[in-house]
């Protein structure tokens, strides 16, 4: 504050008083050091109440009247602690808490927060669940699951600090073992042993109940306490089982005595028999007896003592005696059968008994079959081996042979070059040859093989051939490519050589310039020419001449042969618009020195084009690819075999926005969570608002393209290309210009 006007005597004192009311009221702190001051301190105030400052000031004529009083309101004092009084337990998903609190005026609880941790294996952080009105005396949390333990405390805060509660602490139902599992051991004693459950915490325990009638009844329970084993060291003849249960063991706390669901072992029968084995294998299999055979089956102990012993025993169907293995000691379910110990073509019967720590085997098993026969051969005949295949296709011949006299019932082959597999082919029935698909490089060496199986079921071994090629290829194919503004679209011009076309030999021409040829036979064709390109071309009918090259007088004898190439008889364009990493078929099927058009190509991208020509032996050559940059001045939009170009009029650009995502993306929200979940398979959509603008000689056009069914093709100046479904086609003419705007909904589909 600033001291007031004087009026002439110096202001010797200022007095400062607090009241308790706005008017009148009572002084409840005043100002006790006399001396003119502009400030002072105010100790001692009650807390968290408003309160109103009254100065005056003094001097020699005596006090002046009193200030307007100055509302303010002092701090609260910090909050002292509430106590969680009590925890109940609605279900396992609900628990309340009740609480006693210890606020005042002057110590009020401005907030409250509720904070809980929880025991899943390892104790989680401190959450804060809820925020909810402070002076509230209880709260419900709904949030709980089963199997887990909680712990929760109250914290409450004003401006002048925080307190915490004590902490209480809660069980819901425990969760129970995952197994119980009882065995005898070589003592002859049953050892239960109980998985432990999870989550697993300190207080967790466990109960075991014993029943020595196969289940029906069970005795008291004995308390385990930790301990997850139990040892029945005296067992008396008859079936025991057990069953365990969990149990939370915390006395005072909320959720104490909570038990778990009832988990029952298996059945120990002291020391009996074992049942018959089951699972015999081979059992209605067919194998080759010239080869050894392993028998295996499933020991079934009543008292779960380990196979000790076995005995098979087999004959032929029909006959009335058994041949046996005798007993024979071993551990393990299965028994091999050397080759040759059964005969071809026979159907036969097998069974097996076994033997546990009990004196006495089990029954004989049911009776197993299996049936003997000869496995089939498959000889390839063609191609044969070391043969040289003279096209760029392998047909497999061979022969099927099988010992029984059954027919070929499957068949599977296989060609191979460099140790890779890059066809399979399989089949049913009784063919003997196959043409595989791929088609064969030039000078090559492939391995091509077959497998058979015959009517009993059984395979051959692979039988395999090695051939190698040499064929003659076309000459490769030279493209030239122009654009059709008109349909936006590539035209690719072929140009192929066929025989009657080249012939030739490339030769070196000698450092003194001067060809020369030898006079001995066979004679040089008529019409021989030779130029500074060093190409020789001949006759069609030429082959395997002879020339001599004058080397500065040292004639030196040159082999040549005239050129060969095959025919070709049609040829495929392919496309690449990724500087020739990928390449997609544009057309196949096209005649010799032939074109095509490519309007699909997307528009503004460099695109490259190269043809292959195909001969019919068949073979291929692939030419050199050229290069065209696709213009993106204008967009256009094809179906059925009609294409209209997407025209742009002066203030009216073309215009294609599209909106695209995962067509089945669903948001769920789950109790508990605070944002929702997203679900999406892999489906996508995609759809495009297309607007453009065309003369009215083209409306026609674009009637025909709006009742053409899909697919539609939109490719956008931008490079945007769309396969697609339209919707109805909108075209309001444009005021009297001879103009009309088309608009449609485009939505991409498979092409």
């Amino acid at each position: 504050m600033s001291l007031p006007a004087d009026n002439g005597a110096a202001i010797t004192d200022t007095g400062f008083w607090v009241y308790n009311a706005a008017s009148g009221g009572s002084v409840v702190w005043s100002d006790g050091n006399p001396s003119p001051v502009t400030s002072v301190t105010a100790t001692g105030l009650p807390s968290n109440q408003d309160l109103w400052l009254e100065v005056k000031a003094q001097n020699s004529a005596g006090w002046s009247a009193a200030s307007a009083r100055q509302k303010f309101t002092t701090l609260p004092l910090a909050p002292s602690a509430p106590t969680i009084s009590s925890l109940t337990r609605v279900s396992d998903t609900q628990h309340t808490i009740n609480l006693i609190r210890h606020d005042t005026p002057g110590a009020p609880y401005w907030w409250l927060r509720v904070m809980r941790r929880v025991f899943s294996g390892t104790w989680s952080g401190w959450t804060t669940i809820a925020n909810p009105y402070a002076g509230i005396s209880s709260y419900t949390d709904s949030g709980t699951t089963p199997e887990r333990l909680y712990e929760w405390k109250i914290e409450v805060s004003n401006p002048s600090g925080s307190a915490a509660s004590n902490i209480a602490r809660a069980y819901t139902s425990p969760p129970p073992p995952p197994s119980v599992s009882a065995v005898r051991d070589e003592l002859g004693q049953i050892v239960v042993t109980v998985a432990q459950p999870s989550p697993y915490w300190d207080e967790l325990k466990t109960h075991l109940q014993i029943s020595t009638d196969g289940g029906a009844t069970y005795g008291a329970p004995i308390d385990l306490a930790r301990a997850l084993s139990y040892t029945v060291t005296s067992p008396t003849p008859s079936v025991y089982m057990f069953r365990a249960r969990s149990y939370n063991d915390d006395d005072g706390k909320t959720g104490d005595g909570l038990t778990s669901a009832w988990v029952v072992s298996n059945a120990v029968d002291v020391i009996t028999r074992p049942n018959p084995p089951s699972s015999l294998s081979p059992n209605g299999a067919v194998f080759d007896a010239t080869e050894a055979r392993t028998f295996s089956w499933q020991h079934n102990p009543v008292d779960t003592t380990s196979q000790t012993s076995y005995e098979v025993r087999y004959r032929e169907s029909g006959a009335s005696t058994w041949t046996t293995t005798g007993q024979t000691t071993s551990s393990v379910s299965e028994h091999t059968f050397p080759a040759d110990t059964f005969t071809n073509g026979a159907s036969w019967e097998w069974q097996v008994r076994t033997w546990g720590a009990d004196e006495d085997p089990s029954d004989w098993s049911p009776t197993a079959t299996f049936t003997t026969s000869a496995a089939p051969t498959a000889t390839i005949q063609s191609p044969e081996m070391g043969s040289t295949l003279t096209g760029a296709t392998c047909t497999l011949v061979w022969v099927f042979y099988d010992a029984d006299g059954t027919a070929q019932s499957q068949w599977r082959a296989g060609l191979i070059r460099d140790g890779i597999t890059v066809e399979t082919r399989s089949g049913t029935g009784t063919a003997s040859t196959v043409t595989f698909t791929t088609r064969l490089d030039n000078s090559a060496t492939y391995t091509a093989r077959v497998q058979v199986r015959d009517g009993s079921g059984l395979w051959s071994e692979w039988d395999t051939t090695t051939f190698t090629t040499d064929f003659a290829e076309p000459a490769a194919p030279v493209v030239s490519l122009s654009w059709d503004a008109d349909r936006g679209a590539v035209v690719v011009s072929i140009e192929n050589t066929q025989t009657a076309d080249l012939h030739g030999v490339t030769l070196v021409q000698d450092t003194d310039g001067v060809w020369a040829w030898t006079d001995t036979t066979p004679t040089a064709p008529t019409g021989l020419t030779t130029d500074t390109d060093c190409v020789v071309a001949v006759d069609a009918a030429a082959s395997d001449l002879a020339l001599v090259l004058d080397t500065d007088g040292v004639p030196a004898a040159v082999a040549w042969s005239a050129l060969t190439v095959a025919d070709t008889t049609h040829n495929t364009v392919e496309r690449s618009i990724d500087g020739g990493q990928t390449w997609t078929v544009v057309a196949d099927g096209v005649a010799v020195d032939g074109s095509v058009s490519d309007a699909t190509v997307p528009l503004g991208v460099d695109a490259l084009y190269r043809a292959i020509a195909w001969s019919d032996l068949p073979s291929s050559a692939t030419g050199e690819a050229a290069g065209i940059t696709a213009p993106a001045t204008s967009g256009f939009w094809a179906a059925g075999g009609v294409t209209v170009r997407i025209m742009q009029r002066v203030g009216a650009a073309p215009i294609i926005d599209s909106v695209r995502g995962l067509s089945t993306r669903v948001l769920h929200r789950f109790a508990g969570r605070t944002f929702p979940v997203e679900t999406a398979g892999t489906a996508r959509s995609r759809t495009a608002s297309v607007a453009f603008s065309v003369s009215a000689e083209d409306m026609a056009l674009v009637e025909q393209l709006a009742f053409a069914p899909a697919p539609h093709l939109i490719r956008a100046p931008d490079g945007q290309v769309i396969w697609a479904s339209i919707s109805d086609v909108d075209t309001p003419r444009v005021g009297a210009l001879d103009w009309w705007d088309v608009g449609f909904t485009a939505t991409e589909i498979e092409p």
